[in-house]
């Protein structure tokens, strides 16, 4: 008799009793701290559409695109026509990773804190990108009146960062997580 196998036997289930992943006396489902990420995704789900449809999408109107791009415009700026293509871009992105996170969350794929985490980090680069892309290329004038910190602000990128931290730690630790994301 192999001693290894005694091994093997313990950490299985007895006879007749769930797998390990199907037990009731683990935490499992959607609740505890996975409500805060869902309130968390649906409220950036809100945010990214607004600053989408409302704060992107009116830049590429005839007027507002000529003003920007074209030398004789307002507020021209040599960078801007691939500025704003990026940022659009970059925003289509996080709304799709987060359509398609809200998807594997509910149907509960084991894909989910994978594409949760890339979400944490992308925001982290593209609000690091932005940080710099705008202080770099676009001026006061630029920003149409915006305030300059509001693209700058390091505070914004650390908050962000910490906030990709602790959730990053939350969807590789836990086993509320590990029980629930098992398809």
């Amino acid at each position: 008799m192999n001693p290894n196998d005694n091994l093997e036997r313990e950490t299985r289930p007895a006879r007749g009793q769930p797998p390990l992943s199907m037990r009731t006396d683990m935490p499992q489902g959607l609740g505890g701290w996975l409500v805060l990420l869902q309130i968390n995704m649906y409220y950036s789900l809100l945010l990214f559409s607004d600053y989408f449809f409302r704060g992107l999408l009116p830049i590429y109107s005839s007027e507002t695109w000529h003003s920007l791009t074209s030398p004789d415009g307002a507020y021209y700026n040599p960078h801007a026509k691939r500025l704003f293509m990026l940022e659009t871009l970059s925003t289509a992105v996080m709304l799709g990773l987060l359509v398609v996170a809200l998807v594997l969350l509910y149907r509960k794929k084991s894909a989910f804190p994978w594409i949760m985490i890339c979400y944490f980090v992308l925001t982290v680069l593209f609000d690091l990108g932005t940080s710099m892309v705008f202080d770099r290329f676009l001026t006061y004038e630029d920003l149409g009146g915006a305030e300059r910190d509001q693209y700058t602000k390091t505070g914004l990128v650390i908050q962000r960062l910490t906030f990709c931290v602790v959730w990053t730690a939350y969807l590789l630790r836990s086993k509320r997580v590990k029980n629930t994301f098992v398809n």
